[in-house]
C-alpha cells in the first residue's frame, strides 16, 4: 500500500481440505493462513478443542466436522478481506487528506492571487478613472484654445486689415514727407541766396557762420582771437537754443564731444557797480546771477554750464554771414 503505511497481509487458500486429519500430518496451506492470522499457537489450541468435541460428541457425524472447517475458512477469509478493506480505506484517508492539504493550500493561494489581482485592478481603474479625467480636463482646455485661437485669428484679421490701412496712410505720410523735402530743399537753397554763405572753415546755421577751435585756450584768450577774426566768442540768447545748436553744429559735423568756451561771462559792471552775467554784446543774461565772481560760460553735451576762468577749452566763434542781396533784406541778422 502506498503513503508509507505498513499492512500485514494474510495468505488465504480457499482450497479444499479433509473434513479429518491426522495427529501428526504434515500442515497445508489453510492452515499456514490460519497460524498467519490468529499466531502460531492457535492451531494446536483449535486441535486440542476438536480432540474435546469428538470425546464429548463422538455421535457426530462426518459432515458437521467438514462443514465447521469450511466456516472457519470463510470467516478467515471475510477477517482478510476487512483487514484489507480496512487499510485500502486508511491509504485512501490519508491521500485524502493529502490532496485536501493540497487542495486548501491552492485555494489559499489562488484566493491571495485573486485579492492582489483584484487590487491591482482596482488600482488601475483608479488610474483609469484619473487618466480620464485628465483627459476630458485636457479637451475641455483644448476646446478654449480652439476657441481662443479663433478669436485671435479674427483678431490677427482684423489687425491686418488695420495694418493695410496703415500702411496706406504712411505711403501716403512717405510721399507728402518726400514732397516736404524736396520743399524744404527749394526753401533752403533760396534763404541760402539771400542769406549768403560762410567763409572757408566755417558752418553756417540759420543766419550766422561758426568757427569752431581745435587748440584749447583761457576764455579772455579765446575772446580775443575771436576778435582778431573780426568776430566773436558765440552768443547763444533767445530765440537759439543750446541743444538745437549742439546737435546742428557739434554732432552733425561729427566734431569732437568736448567742452567749448561761448561768449557769456561773470564780472563787474561798471554801469550797474555789482557783479553781473552779461553777454558778448555787453547785453545781460539774468539766468546766471548765481554764478561765482570771474566765472565763465561754456557748453558741453548740449547744456550750458560755468568754468573757472584758469580752465582752458576749445572755444567757437561767430560771425553774421554774409550776403549778396544785402543785410538790409534781412530784417533778423542781429543779435
Amino acid at each position: 500500500m502506498s503513503q508509507g503505511n505498513d499492512v500485514t497481509y494474510a495468505d488465504l487458500n480457499f482450497g479444499k481440505t479433509p473434513p479429518k486429519k491426522a495427529l501428526h500430518s504434515e500442515p497445508n496451506e489453510g492452515d499456514l493462513a490460519y497460524e498467519n492470522v490468529y499466531g502460531p499457537g492457535a492451531k494446536e489450541v483449535e486441535e486440542e478443542e476438536e480432540e474435546e468435541e469428538e470425546e464429548e460428541a463422538p455421535g457426530r457425524g462426518k459432515a458437521a466436522t467438514g462443514w465447521k472447517g469450511w466456516t472457519r475458512k470463510i470467516a478467515l477469509g471475510a477477517v482478510a478481506t476487512s483487514l484489507f478493506l480496512l487499510a485500502t480505506t486508511v491509504g485512501l484517508g490519508v491521500r485524502y487528506w493529502q490532496v485536501s492539504g493540497q487542495l486548501h493550500r491552492a485555494s489559499q493561494s489562488h484566493t491571495a492571487h485573486s485579492a492582489a489581482l483584484a487590487q491591482r485592478i482596482g488600482a488601475q481603474e483608479e488610474i483609469l478613472d484619473e487618466t480620464e479625467g485628465q483627459l476630458q480636463q485636457v479637451r475641455e482646455e483644448l476646446s478654449s484654445t480652439r476657441e481662443a485661437l479663433r478669436k485671435s485669428q479674427e483678431a490677427a484679421n482684423k489687425t491686418q486689415q488695420h495694418l493695410q490701412g496703415v500702411e496706406e496712410v504712411l505711403r501716403e505720410a512717405n510721399h507728402n514727407l518726400e514732397t516736404l523735402k524736396q520743399e524744404n530743399k527749394e526753401k533752403e537753397a533760396l534763404l541760402r541766396q539771400r542769406i549768403g554763405s560762410c567763409p572757408p572753415g566755417w558752418k553756417l546755421f540759420r543766419w550766422k557762420c561758426f568757427w569752431i577751435s581745435d587748440e584749447m585756450n583761457y576764455w579772455r584768450k579765446s575772446l580775443e582771437d575771436c576778435q582778431k577774426k573780426h568776430s566773436q566768442l558765440a552768443i547763444l540768447k533767445k530765440p537759439w537754443d543750446i541743444r538745437e545748436f549742439w546737435d546742428a553744429v557739434i554732432l552733425k559735423n561729427s566734431l569732437q564731444n568736448s567742452e567749448y568756451w561761448i561768449g557769456l561771462s561773470r564780472t563787474w559792471s561798471t554801469e550797474k557797480n555789482t557783479w553781473a552775467s552779461l553777454w558778448a554784446d555787453g547785453s545781460a543774461y539774468e539766468v546766471a546771477e548765481s554764478w561765482k565772481q570771474y566765472y565763465y560760460g561754456k557748453i558741453s553735451s548740449g547744456n550750458l554750464g560755468e568754468g573757472y576762468w584758469q580752465n582752458q577749452h576749445q572755444y567757437i566763434c561767430e560771425v553774421a554771414a554774409s550776403s549778396s542781396v544785402g543785410q538790409a533784406e534781412i530784417p533778423w541778422h542781429n543779435n
